[in-house]
């Protein structure tokens, strides 16, 4: 079949020339390397904390209203324990939870541990309110604040140790990295699948490849599909070699299956939009201009660098239906709350994966016309 030796002959034309095979194996490295440098920097510009309190004693209390007065203003506010639509939502970043037993453990002079489980969306924001917090409890270590006979008099025993806060939800514990990392093995595909692909079918053109297949009566949905597959193949193996890269150099914990399943994914949906990139442009240079455009724009779209809260409404409204963000905040749903309720967003992947590729498989037309 045509389909098969359109793929075979992309991926021997990719992984023939050395500048190629460089790119597929140290573009994921250095965005893998480079993305974990600027994500150990985030600040917070907006956010939004929960407190649920479990114990209602006047230690928990204070230690909220300690969080409200540092915070200032509506930023901290108290919840219910059924909080979780509020993160999956986005409407809180995170929320804490001042466990029963937290006044017990403080009369006893034991660490204490406070629950503290981020929302999917903006994690950056979670992640700065997660490293502030404790770094607030870890100055008031040993002094009168946290001991509970603090009403009774002024200067205490320094022993009283001050909370920590710990990543933790109903599933399972985790950290910040295994949450913010996974988006680099989503990115480093869309950076070389899209950069190659958007020139693979001007590049036909001009070496004279396009007037060899319409001599071989090539049907533009072969030439579309063959193209198209190859470059998801090439996609997938790219954020597989980024995993293995990330699961090496880091201590992360990542759902290695779903990983697979939203690689597949990313990788057909990316390559489909390179090739229409690609099928629509006249020339290289229209073809690499754009395909700079998309990249930087699904990669700020994606909500890892810049928090889609802080967007105005209209672009916020886009961003979250697009599906650089989707993949992304699924990663991250089902890392923070399981497999449970994450049917409705496979199928939306499936479908923008669906439409880009149907959309791109009838545009192998205009190439084929067009000579």
């Amino acid at each position: 079949m045509m389909v098969f030796y359109i793929m075979f002959y992309e991926l021997k034309r990719i992984f023939k020339r050395f500048g190629s095979i460089m790119v597929v194996f140290i573009a994921p490295a250095l965005v893998v390397i480079l993305a974990s440098a600027f994500f150990s920097g985030y600040e917070f510009q907006t956010m939004k904390l929960g407190i649920y309190l479990e114990d209602k004693s006047l230690p928990a209390q204070l230690t909220m209203k300690l969080l409200t007065s540092f915070f200032k203003g509506k930023s901290v506010v108290e919840v219910s324990k059924n909080f979780d639509d509020l993160l999956i939502k986005g409407e809180l970043n995170a929320v804490v939870v001042i466990p029963k037993g937290f006044t017990q453990q403080l009369y006893k002079k034991q660490r204490t541990y406070l629950p503290f489980i981020p929302s999917p969306v903006d994690l950056q924001v979670a992640s700065a309110i997660y490293r502030v917090v404790n770094s607030l409890f870890a100055d008031l270590e040993g002094s009168a604040f946290f001991d509970p006979q603090i009403l009774k008099y002024l200067f205490v025993d320094k022993g009283y140790p001050s909370p920590r806060l710990v990543m933790e939800n109903s599933k399972k514990s985790i950290d910040f990295e295994s949450l913010i990392s996974p988006s680099v093995i989503f990115f480093s595909s869309v950076l070389v699948v899209i950069s190659l692909l958007s020139l693979s079918v001007v590049s036909d053109g001009e070496k004279g490849i396009l007037d060899l297949y319409i001599s071989m009566d090539l049907k533009w949905w072969e030439y579309s599909l063959g193209k198209i597959v190859s470059y998801t193949i090439l996609g997938f193996t790219i954020s597989m070699l980024a995993c293995v890269i990330l699961l090496l150099v880091t201590n992360i914990n990542i759902p290695v299956e779903w990983v697979l399943i939203l690689s597949l994914l990313n990788a057909l949906f990316h390559s489909s939009v390179g090739f229409i990139v690609s099928s629509l442009s006249p020339t290289r240079n229209t073809a690499s201009l754009v395909a700079v455009s998309l990249i930087g724009l699904f990669f700020f779209m994606s909500g890892t660098i810049v928090p889609v809260s802080s967007l105005p409404e209209s672009f916020k409204m886009v961003s979250v239906r697009t599906l650089p963000f989707k993949i992304v905040y699924v990663l991250r749903k089902i890392q923070l709350y399981g497999t449970s309720g994450i049917s409705k967003e496979i199928l939306y992947l499936l479908l923008w994966c669906s439409v880009s590729l149907v959309l791109a498989i009838f545009l192998g037309k205009i190439p084929l016309k067009r000579k």
